[in-house]
C-alpha cells in the first residue's frame, strides 16, 4: 500500500548532515516533499537548495533574504519546524539554535529526526516527557542508538536484560594518547571536525549515545555498556531475557539512521547505502574497556544518573575545557580534572523548561572561565 506523501523542514540543510538529508532523499523512490529549509548563515547556498526543491519556507539565522527572487516565505525557526504542513523535522543543526528548534517541535507533536543528540544528554527526560504528552517521536541520527532501535523492533522492552554499543575507542587508543599527545589522536570512522574527534577519544561521545538510549527506550543506565570494537560494523547488540543476542550491522554511513528515520516503521530500498560485506571484513572482535581511562566518560555517566542539571553542567565543562586545551591553555588530561571540579560545585537544580538549560550552561562555562588562569 502507498505511502502518504511525507512533508519535510530541514533546519540546517546547507551543512554536512543537512546536504546528507537531502541527498537521501533524492535517492529515494518514495514521495516526499521538502516544503520548508533552515540555515544558520549560508544564504547563497540556500538559495540554491530553494531553487532545487521549490520550499514553501525558509528560516535564517544570520543573513538577510531577498524576498524578491522567489516566492518562498521568510519564517522563523520556531514558526518552520512547528507550522501544520510540516509531517517531520529534521534537526541537522548544533548549538543552542537546535536545542530551541526541537523543543518547539516536541512541543507541536511532531514526528523529529535529531542529528544534535547531545540535547537528550542535557536535557533528555524533559524531551521524553513532553514527547508523551504531544505524540511527537523522536528519532536520532545516529549509527548506534539507531541501531539499538532496530533491535528492538517488535519485542517487549520489559524482556530486554542489556543493550551493548559499540566504540572504535578503546583502551589501547586511551594508553597510546597519554603516553603521545594530540599526535595519536586517531580520528572516528567517521570524517568529523577535531573537537567530535576529541569527545570520541574522551568517550563524551558514547555518553551522549549512551544517553540517547536511555531515554528514548527506556533501557536503564545500568543496562547499557560500551565496548571497543575496530572494525566499527556492529553498531549495536540487545540481549533479552531467554539468552538471544540481536545485532545490528552496518558501515559508518550516515544515510543509515536518516533513512531509518524517514522510513520508520518500513524499510526502502536505497542503491547509494553501502553494504557491509562479511567476506570481506573477515571478522569482528570486542574488548572490554578499562573506564578508568575514560574519566570524562565515567563523570558524563554519573551526571546521567543524577540527572536535573547534572548533565547539561557536564557538557557545558566539557566544551570550555575542551576550547581551553584546543587554545593550548590547558593539557588534554586536565579535561577530566575540570569537568569534575564544575560537577562537584554545582548546585542542580531541576529542569523543567529549556531556559532552565541555558541557565546551567551558562553557569558552567562561567564557573569554568573563573578557575582556569589564563
Amino acid at each position: 500500500m502507498k505511502n502518504d506523501p511525507l512533508n519535510i523542514a530541514i533546519i540546517g540543510s546547507t551543512g554536512s548532515l543537512g546536504r546528507t538529508i537531502l541527498d537521501v532523499i533524492d535517492s529515494l523512490k518514495e514521495e516526499i516533499n521538502i516544503v520548508a529549509l533552515g540555515t544558520g548563515s549560508n544564504v547563497e547556498r540556500l538559495k540554491e537548495q530553494v531553487s532545487k526543491y521549490r520550499p514553501n519556507m525558509v528560516s535564517i539565522a544570520h543573513g538577510e533574504w531577498d524576498s524578491s527572487d522567489s516566492d518562498v516565505q521568510l519564517v522563523s525557526a520556531s514558526e518552520l519546524v512547528t507550522a501544520d504542513e510540516v509531517d517531520m523535522v529534521f534537526i541537522a543543526h548544533v548549538g543552542k539554535s537546535s536545542l530551541r528548534a526541537t523543543w518547539d517541535a516536541v512541543k507541536a507533536g511532531k514526528k523529529i529526526a535529531l542529528g544534535n543528540i547531545d540535547l537528550l544528554f542535557v536535557m533528555g527526560s524533559l524531551l521524553k516527557k513532553t514527547a508523551e504528552e504531544t505524540g511527537a517521536t523522536i528519532f536520532p541520527l545516529d549509527d548506534e542508538p539507531a541501531g539499538v532501535l532496530q533491535t528492538l523492533w517488535g519485542e517487549d522492552r520489559e524482556t530486554i536484560d542489556q543493550v551493548t554499543i559499540t566504540s572504535t575507542w578503546g583502551t589501547i587508543n586511551a594508553r597510546r594518547l597519554r603516553s603521545h599527545g594530540l599526535s595519536a589522536l586517531v580520528r572516528p570512522s567517521r570524517k568529523v571536525g577535531q573537537r567530535r574527534s576529541i569527545d570520541s577519544s574522551t568517550l563524551i561521545t558514547k555518553a551522549t549515545q549512551l544517553s540517547a538510549i536511555h531515554h528514548l527506550y527506556d533501557v536503564p543506565v545500568e543496562n547499557i555498556r560500551v565496548v571497543y570494537h575496530p572494525e566499527s560494523v556492529v553498531r549495536a547488540l540487545t540481549e533479552f531475557q531467554d539468552g538471544s543476542v540481536k545485532a545490528v550491522l552496518s558501515n559508518p554511513d550516515m544515510r543509515v539512521p536518516v533513512q531509518l528515520a524517514l522510513a520508520y516503521p518500513d524499510r526502502w530500498s536505497n542503491p547509494q547505502v553501502t553494504r557491509v560485506n562479511l567476506l570481506e571484513l573477515g571478522k569482528v572482535s570486542f574488548e572490554s574497556l578499562e573506564e578508568e581511562l575514560f574519566a570524562s566518560y565515567k563523570l558524563a555517566l554519573e551526571a546521567i544518573k543524577l540527572g536535573d542539571t547534572y548533565p547539561a553542567v557536564v557538557a557545558a565543562a566539557n566544551d570550555a575545557a575542551v576550547d581551553l586545551f584546543l587554545s593550548q591553555q590547558i593539557g588534554f588530561t586536565e579535561i577530566p580534572g575540570i569537568i569534575e571540579m564544575t560537577l562537584g560545585n554545582h548546585r542542580s537544580s531541576a529542569v523543567e523548561t529549556i531556559d532552565d538549560v541555558f541557565v546551567a550552561d551558562e553557569w558552567a562555562r562561567t564557573f569554568v572561565g573563573s578557575q582556569v588562569q589564563y
